[in-house]
């Protein structure tokens, strides 16, 4: 069976739609370095 893993991000938004995937890309990368249980500031 295959693992789901879901980040959920409250990050303050972009101008952009396209500045806020890259955001939310940066962080859960972030997240995943510091583990599942980890908040990134």
């Amino acid at each position: 069976m295959n693992i789901l893993k879901i980040a959920l991000l409250q990050i303050a938004p972009c101008k952009t739609v396209t500045e806020n995937l890259e955001k939310g890309i940066e962080y859960c990368i972030k997240a995943k370095e510091f583990g599942t249980a980890a908040q990134v500031p």
